[in-house]
């Protein structure tokens, strides 16, 4: 009796046995259950998975027929534009080839007759000193001229240096020749002495010893040459180009 009561008490009696076995029958329902329902969400998972692999691959197919539409398209829009391109530059190359061959006779001729304007204006300025000079002969011949020869000589050189200067001028060669008292300019004049002068301020030009010359206005050929009033800071030099 002793021994059964204590297995009873410990649960291993026939009551506790039929408890045990019903836990046990309970906890492997329990289990069933759970692996069913585990089953039943792997198997929508799948399902899941297989509807997008499905659209996945609609997806790619549609890609793919557009890459390769846009990839024949492309290939022939570079084609042409690789045309267009080689033309264009081909046309660029001959002009380019042209204009140098042009600019190349250009400057040959500019070479050979840039002076021809120049020469044929001095060409009038030499006739007219040629017909000065032979004014100053009398009608015999002789060497020692008569003094109306000799006004009608300084009268043709007169206006012979008129044309002269006329002509350099149409060309865009000009006289410096300042006046008396005008302001020293070290840009366009060269001081060579300095003196006092009464009624000339200090830095003003006395007399002009040598005119000078410009090309186009903003190129001094040659400096005037001057003689320029005492002032501490004139410069003794000049802005040549």
């Amino acid at each position: 009796m002793g021994n059964v009561t204590g297995s009873a008490e410990n649960g291993y009696g026939p009551d506790g046995q039929a408890e045990l076995r019903r836990r046990k029958l309970r906890e492997l329902i329990n289990e069933r259950d759970y692996l069913q329902r585990e089953n039943q969400n792997l198997r929508w998972s799948m399902q899941n998975l297989e509807r997008r692999r499905a659209e996945s691959e609609k997806h790619w197919t549609i890609a793919a027929a557009v890459v390769g539409i846009a990839v024949v398209g492309g290939a022939a829009f570079a084609a042409g534009q690789y045309r267009k391109a080689t033309r264009t530059i081909l046309h660029l190359k001959d002009q380019a080839a042209l204009a140098h061959r042009t600019s190349k006779a250009d400057v040959e001729n500019a070479k050979r007759f840039g002076v021809q304007r120049l020469a044929t204006s001095l060409i009038d300025v030499a006739d007219n000193l040629n017909r000065a000079t032979e004014s100053v002969k009398d009608q015999d011949g002789e060497s020692e001229p008569s003094e109306c020869s000799k006004c009608a000589f300084t009268e043709g050189v007169k206006m012979t240096e008129v044309q002269f200067l006329d002509s350099l001028k149409e060309h865009g060669i000009e006289l410096i020749n300042p006046g008396k008292n005008d302001r020293f300019d070290p840009s366009v004049h060269e001081a060579v002495a300095v003196n006092q002068q009464e009624g000339v301020l200090p830095g003003n030009i006395i007399q002009v010893m040598q005119p000078g010359w410009s090309l186009n206005k903003d190129r001094i050929l040659r400096p005037a040459r001057v003689v320029v009033a005492n002032q501490k800071f004139i410069n003794l030099g000049s802005k040549k180009e």
